[in-house]
């Protein structure tokens, strides 16, 4: 009788301390997210081209930007140059065709000095904004190549 009741107790606080960790698990998810809400989004880059952005972009600015805001994309262009920004950070701009540039600021892990000009890259990486003055314009972060 002794042992059932062990077995009780214990399968009883078993039960308890999972729960808790399921709930500290949930709680640590939702903090995580409220600190980078493109984490999720990280995980799978949606697969578009530069050319549908910028078209949107033209077609209506405002609801181009609502939609590819902070969306994390996988853009496809030749790189035009890797050089040192203004805060000492790095800078990796590409170019599609004549009317078309994205410009990158890239991952910390990202090894810029293997790149070269005239190198056609996948890039990765998260809208920041967008513009067109005449040529397209989009900035992406984070992005890897």
């Amino acid at each position: 009788m002794k042992k059932r009741i062990l077995f009780i107790a214990l399968s009883s606080l078993f039960v308890v301390s999972c729960a808790e960790l399921n709930s500290t698990l949930n709680s640590v998810n939702e903090t995580l997210n409220s600190i980078n809400p493109n984490m999720k989004m990280q995980t799978q880059a949606k697969n578009v081209s530069a050319k549908t952005i910028c078209r949107d972009l033209r077609e209506n600015a405002l609801t181009a930007k609502e939609k590819w805001t902070n969306t994390y994309v996988s853009l496809s262009g030749t790189v035009s140059s890797v050089d040192q920004s203004a805060w000492g950070g790095v800078d990796v701009n590409f170019n599609i065709g004549n009317d078309i540039s994205i410009l990158t600021t890239p991952a910390k892990n990202v090894n810029v000095r293997a790149l070269k000009v005239g190198q056609k890259k996948k890039i990765k990486g998260i809208v920041r904004s967008m513009m067109d003055t005449g040529s397209c314009r989009i900035f992406l972060a984070n992005a890897t190549f």
